[in-house]
């Protein structure tokens, strides 16, 4: 009887030691997989409120914030310098990055936010850290300010037309014969306008100032494509809109007046308040063959040489790519096309970011580009540390 009790108790401290071995090895386990990605869904603001820093005649965008919980862990970037020579009556693409400081971005990634048109996410990198796409918005414009001249002799105001105006706003003030100050103002859609009515009362002086207003005429968005729809079917992307970007311009004084025009009743003290306040659509139809693609023979209509010089066709379903032989995902794992190694996983879909295969790391390009997917060799930098690649891909100090 002794013995069965200790045998049993002998039993009870097993079955507890493997108990908290098996929670510790279950713990370990948790810990060597990456957190799951919990944002799906961003918003990413234009700041209208706060835009203190521009030059009239040249395009440009505000800065964009994220508004989210985890904002802190993020780093968003617009790459706006194409912008600067935009047409602001066109829709133009802002392209954009982001870096998390933990895998917290999910594959399906949704931008959405206050004075953005549409947006599309090109990619999310494997780890969950990075992500790249594009905005499509108006850029913000203000108005030159015209250069008008007052010629007395004729009695008329004249200036250059201003691009991007669709009418102007004229003030003119002068001193009559009583020595009041009296001022009138008025529009036109014309460059010149008439004032010799007032030339006429204004014995004791007169002085002239002018500024253009937006052009109210509807615009239609026609980003650079080609665009096609999720299906892989080519679109061009256009919807009918306001210029809702382009603000007034400054007032100009007139060369040759006597005196400074009175525009103190039609000052504006944020040309941009108005501005900017519509949301972005997610997605829809803004998925495009990107034009670096031409490499894969995607662009210009060609086909590129697949498996034993087949034909196959490059195909872009989501943010991901596929490249079709006789009807049907090539998923075979390395194959060269042109003078580049690509591999495609068992679902069809091209690898990019590190790859174990046969007891080798390889590297294929994860960012947006004319070189997505492609094999690295030589020396490339990944994660800002460098790596060296040899002539077969493989990765010579990776563990």
């Amino acid at each position: 009887m002794i013995l069965n009790d200790r045998i049993g108790r002998e039993l009870m401290k097993k079955k507890k030691y493997i108990s908290i071995a098996l929670c510790s090895m279950a713990l370990a386990a948790a810990n060597a997989f990456p957190v799951c990605a919990a944002i799906k869904n961003l918003e990413i603001n234009a700041d209208v409120d706060n835009i203190s820093d521009w030059e009239p005649g040249v395009p440009f965008f505000p800065e964009l914030e994220v508004e989210d919980e985890d904002s802190d862990m993020l780093s968003f970037r617009a790459y706006d310098e194409d912008l600067r020579n935009a047409d602001p009556t066109r829709g133009c693409v802002l392209r954009f990055s982001i870096e998390a400081e933990d895998e917290i971005l999910s594959d399906d990634l949704k931008i959405r936010g206050r004075g953005i048109r549409a947006s599309y996410v090109d990619s999310v990198s494997s780890d969950n850290m990075s992500a790249s796409g594009r905005l499509l918005v108006y850029p913000f414009y203000q108005l030159r300010s015209p250069a008008p001249v007052l010629d007395i002799s004729s009695g008329k105001i004249y200036w250059d037309e201003v691009p991007y105006a669709g009418s102007y706003e004229v003030v003119v003030t002068y001193i009559s014969e009583n020595g009041n100050e009296r001022t009138a103002h008025f529009k036109t859609s014309d460059c010149e306008s008439d004032i010799s009515d007032y030339v006429k009362k204004g014995k004791g002086g007169i002085g002239a100032a002018v500024r253009a207003l937006p052009t109210k005429k509807d615009s239609r968005i026609e980003a650079e494509g080609p665009y096609v729809d999720m299906d892989g079917q080519k679109i061009r992307l256009t919807s009918e809109a306001k210029y809702y970007n382009i603000a007034l311009s400054d007032f100009g004084d007139a060369e040759n007046s006597t005196l400074k025009a009175d525009t103190s009743d039609c000052e504006t003290d944020d040309v941009w308040a108005l501005l900017g306040d519509y949301e972005a659509v997610t997605d829809g139809n803004f998925a495009s063959y990107n034009e670096p693609l031409r490499a894969y023979g995607t662009n210009d209509g060609n086909a590129a040489a697949g498996p034993g010089g087949t034909s196959g066709t490059w195909k872009r379903v989501t943010y991901k790519w596929q490249y079709v032989v006789s009807g049907t995902p090539y998923s075979s794992g390395w194959l060269k096309l042109g003078k580049s190694w690509y591999y495609f996983d068992e679902d069809g879909f091209m690898h990019t970011g590190w790859l174990m295969d046969n007891g080798k790391w390889y590297y294929l390009e994860s960012k947006v580009g004319e070189d997505t997917g492609v094999m690295y060799t030589g020396t490339r930098v990944i994660d800002g540390r460098n790596y060296t690649f040899d002539e077969s891909g493989a990765c010579l100090d990776k563990e």
